[in-house]
């Protein structure tokens, strides 16, 4: 009979949707997480400990995370940029706040806000807490980062920061002397651990579970670096800690070993231990431990990354390579075996290089955002050419903004008539500019309407057999073969009028969140 041709494409059919509409759908609503950031960096020692000395690149170190993870999502920068970083960041310098345990207390507050929201909204949410600076004892034998108004001692950390954002997923990132010391994660161990990372399992578990308490929270993961001085931990040349530069470097794509574009904490421990392991000086590498949050050990999904310029492919040119940004910073640095394969997920910006081996070539800006290393054409290495007149100019004529400010500092050294300020003249009306639209997240209006279309097909599909059906039931003479048609029309239409009524209000929810 027809309907018996018609019975297993339209079982497919309807198979095919319901995978469509709780498979894919639901992903791409909620695949990404919300993420939101807290940097925090501070130079000055605590007034306990001023023979330690001052910082030169925790406040760098707080903005290159702030920079990373601003692809991702909201950030709150707590740090007090010296003169060159803020000349370096403008606009983090007028989006930082001090690094006060009032503000922290304020930016928590406002995170788990965000946090509950998101909750609300069906999707999952992680938090980034990253601290640069001075660890220290207190008189009292309690350890504690020293923020500039005081100290975050590992009960304030438990209970004022982790324990409010204890519905997220939260990646704690510790760079700081005695840093294990006050989040808690230490091991079984009465020192600090070497530059290999350690392996917590069986008995050694067993005592971190029994005297340690940050497995009060499964939640949280953690990457804690700590080094016994100031010089140990920051390098002028790459103007950050040497852990935060290695941190980022992973992060970035440098340590996706298994080319998944998933950045897991293992993936980012052994990136750090292998960087050090060459080190003679014990002093001068970063001691790490690394704990996963209890759910997974993804730290950094790569395509997550907005604003990225993406170089891929064969890293034959590169081994041991480091990238510099347009402003001169090196971001990222690594050594790669030969015949790797590496895609790294770099900040959207023109005039940064790679430089390998006496070799270097610029990456340049494509309209796909996408370069492929084979593509790149490197010369011998031209630093100190670049750093010419010539190559001043090409890179800072016109780079200063003309604003106010600069025009102050203009004035204030010149004879020549002062510029009034005032009211701005509006513009005539055929000058009107029309403002942009708000960006929103368009996954889930764009997963509804593809429900909603699948929806539709399913509609159609069930009416057009329910109408067969019921005129195969018509023209049908013999009683059991007319009651399972009859059967068929019901099923069918029932079917087809349940699917147009998801249809309908998937369609609805899409046009009202688009």
């Amino acid at each position: 009979m027809q309907r018996r041709r018609w019975a297993p494409v339209f079982r497919a059919t309807v198979g095919f949707v319901l995978a469509l509409i709780f498979g894919v759908v639901p992903a791409l609503a909620h695949a990404e997480p919300a993420t939101f950031t807290i940097s925090i960096g501070n130079n000055a020692p605590p007034s306990s400990e001023a023979r330690a000395g001052e910082l030169r690149y925790a406040d760098d170190d707080a903005v290159r995370y702030a920079d990373l993870f601003a692809r991702l999502g909201p950030v709150w920068l707590l740090s007090k940029l010296d003169a060159k970083t803020a000349r370096r960041h403008p606009s983090w310098q007028s989006k930082s706040q001090a690094p006060t345990l009032a503000h922290l207390r304020q930016a928590v507050k406002q995170v788990a806000a965000q946090v509950a929201q998101a909750k609300k909204r069906g999707e999952t949410a992680q938090v980034l807490l990253t601290f640069s600076g001075h660890g220290a004892l207190s008189e009292r034998g309690e350890y504690f980062l020293s923020l500039s108004d005081g100290q975050l001692t590992r009960a304030m950390l438990y209970d004022e920061v982790l324990e409010p954002l204890r519905q997220a997923r939260v990646h704690l990132i510790v760079d700081a002397c005695h840093a294990g010391g006050v989040v808690g994660v230490r091991g079984a161990f009465d020192h600090e651990v070497d530059a290999k990372t350690q392996a917590v399992n069986g008995d050694d578990r067993q005592a971190l579970v029994g005297r340690y308490s940050l497995e009060r929270f499964p939640n949280v993961g953690a990457l804690i670096a700590s080094t016994p001085g100031q010089e140990a931990h920051e390098w002028s040349r790459i103007e950050a800690g040497v852990f935060t530069y290695e941190v980022t470097s992973a992060l970035l794509g440098a340590a996706d070993l298994n080319r998944d574009l998933r950045i897991e904490y293992g993936e980012v421990a052994a990136f750090v231990a292998t960087a050090n392991q060459s080190l003679e000086d014990p002093d001068a590498a970063p001691q790490l431990l690394a704990r996963a949050p209890r759910d997974g050990a993804l730290l950094l999904d790569l395509t997550q990354l907005s604003q990225s310029l993406v170089l891929t492919g064969r890293a034959d040119k590169l081994g041991r390579f480091y990238i510099e940004l347009g402003d001169g910073q090196r971001w990222l640095e690594a050594h790669v075996p030969p015949n790797a394969r590496v895609t790294l997920a770099l900040p959207l910006r023109g005039g940064s290089f790679v430089r390998a081996g006496g070799m270097e070539a610029e990456i340049p800006l494509t309209p796909g955002g996408v370069v492929r290393i084979e593509s790149l054409h490197f010369v011998p290495n031209q630093l100190a050419a670049r750093g010419s007149v010539a190559r001043a100019l090409e890179r800072d004529l016109f780079a200063s903004p003309f604003d106010r400010d600069n025009y102050r500092r203009f004035a204030a050294q010149s004879d020549l008539p002062p510029v009034a300020f005032g009211a701005p003249r509006p513009l005539p009306p055929r000058f009107t500019l029309v403002p942009d639209a708000p960006r929103r997240n368009k996954a889930l209006p764009i997963a509804l309407t593809t429900g909603a279309g699948a929806a539709a097909i399913t509609a159609a599909i069930s009416g057009y057999l329910s109408y067969n059906a019921y005129q195969q039931f018509h023209a049908e003479d013999r009683q059991r073969q007319a009651t399972e048609l009859r059967s068929d029309v019901v099923t069918y239409r029932n079917v087809a009028l349940a699917s147009t009524a998801v249809a309908l209000a998937a369609g609805a929810g899409a046009y009202f969140t688009w």
